[in-house]
């Protein structure tokens, strides 16, 4: 966990904390006991399971694979847990399992394990299910159909998410490319902001700008990454110099 309290003039000191769980990072003074956090990809419920402990959030979990959620609807230790695989139209698809817990409904995914039909949920559907007018984070880890949710989700419905963070899968399916660089394009066109934790598109945060304070949420990012990573650059030529 990184803590930066950046100085500003004319501002209150504010600490701003950056959480990282399962290689997904988030700024945690975003989220508290009345907050409702969605984890699309829940796998083993690592995430959803911490974030409930740790911040007291309505927590509600989806993961496509039968293994890991064996019935449609059932109530964890840690929140709601939906055995759905998450797409933008419902309906059913071909879940590929993986052994590294990695199953996707990515029809050109080269995978040699088994393969089951799943149901599919969207959004629509969560929102309808549990009424929701707000959701404070939404996680996304599931295998390329990240793509597919946020491109059919309406500005008004993508209104609803105060934070995201999410893993984009072209690092994996190398035709994504295009696909990521409009999904974010059109992020950034409607009001998020882009804060990148990773060197390519693995770990990155989208901040809604109607949140409070985002602007110092970025300057923080900016300490901790920018100058950050300067000083480790600073050090190791001091130690390579010191070498010779």
């Amino acid at each position: 966990m990184l803590f930066v309290k950046p100085k500003l003039p004319n501002q209150r000191k504010f600490l701003y904390k950056i959480s990282k769980i399962e290689g997904h990072s988030f700024f945690q003074d975003f989220l508290n006991n009345n907050s409702v956090v969605v984890d699309l990809g829940a796998n083993d419920g690592t995430f959803g399971r911490t974030i409930f402990y740790e911040y007291g959030c309505t927590v509600i979990a989806v993961e496509a694979d039968p293994v890991l959620a064996p019935v449609p609807y059932s109530k964890t230790d840690y929140g709601f847990l939906l055995g759905f695989a998450v797409s933008g139209r419902g309906g059913q698809a071909f879940l590929k399992r993986d052994k590294n817990k990695c199953s996707t409904t990515y029809p050109k995914a080269l995978n040699d394990s088994e393969t089951v039909k799943v149901d599919q949920i969207t959004m629509q559907d969560i929102f309808g299910q549990f009424n929701l007018n707000k959701v404070d984070l939404i996680k996304f880890d599931i295998e390329s159909s990240e793509i597919d949710v946020l491109k059919t989700m309406s500005k008004q419905e993508l209104d609803l998410f105060k934070q995201i963070t999410i893993e984009f899968h072209d690092f994996i399916f190398k035709d994504l490319a295009n696909s990521v660089e409009e999904v974010k394009a059109r992020l950034k066109s409607i009001e998020f902001r882009e804060i990148k934790f990773s060197i390519d598109n693995t770990d990155v945060v989208y901040i809604h700008e109607d949140i409070k304070l985002y602007k110092l949420a970025l300057l923080n990012t900016l300490i901790v990454f920018k100058y950050g990573r300067g000083i480790k650059r600073m050090l190791r030529r001091l130690l390579l110099e010191r070498k010779s």
